[in-house]
């Protein structure tokens, strides 16, 4: 059906149809980049590893800019390297 002949019902429903159809494309992907964020461990004060795993995954599905709380990453150096001394 044309759009502009669809009723609002019909064009939610298209979209919807769309969009599954596009996560399922993705879905090895997506699985893919969860299992790893749950392999990298992540305990309070170590979030780095996953900040950055995070952060490559949005570079590569071509986000525009990216930002991360440096106060985040920088507190979390700072918690490795007092327990490494």
């Amino acid at each position: 059906m044309a759009p502009a002949t669809m009723t609002p019902l019909q064009t939610i429903q298209e979209a919807r149809s769309r969009l599954a159809a596009g996560a399922k494309s993705c879905e090895g992907a997506i699985v893919r980049f969860l299992r790893d964020l749950v392999a990298i461990p992540a305990e309070t004060g170590h979030e780095g590893p996953v900040i950055q795993r995070i952060r490559q995954e949005m570079e590569s599905v071509g986000f525009d800019e990216i930002r991360v709380d440096p106060m985040e990453i920088s507190w979390a150096a700072s918690v490795r390297a007092s327990e490494s001394s």
